[in-house]
């Protein structure tokens, strides 16, 4: 059993250190740089790069809901709704790190350099 690619995507020049997140048939794929760039699972077409205001990134994408989180080294972090036109919604600033946030019951969990923070409801 000799497997054969469906499709290759070429995702910008900068590397990426981060696991794609997938949602609805669509990976969201942040490179080094914070562009993000949208594939369709089914043809492999890409959509962006769009230019997300994180500075350097390592963490993972996640999505929560209909809502996808990128989080910057730098610990500027971006929310926006998914799909293959990715519209940004806000924007905010937490302490830096390079760890992949989690969601649970309502509530995101980031791990910075120095600390554990929990964002969301009661």
């Amino acid at each position: 059993l000799s497997p054969k690619p469906l499709w290759r995507a070429r995702i910008g020049t900068d590397a990426v250190y981060a696991t794609p997140a997938l949602h609805d048939g669509l990976l969201y794929v942040v490179d080094r740089s914070g562009r993000l760039s949208v594939v369709s699972t089914a043809r492999g077409t890409l959509t962006g790069p769009f230019e997300l205001p994180t500075g350097m990134t390592s963490a993972s994408p996640i999505i929560a809901g209909d809502f996808l989180y990128v989080l910057g080294e730098d610990g500027r972090a971006v929310t926006g709704r998914s799909g293959s036109r990715f519209t940004f919604q806000a924007n905010t600033t937490t302490e830096g790190g390079r760890a992949t946030p989690t969601v649970s019951d309502g509530r995101l969990y980031l791990r910075s350099d120095q600390s554990l923070i929990c964002v969301g409801g009661p």
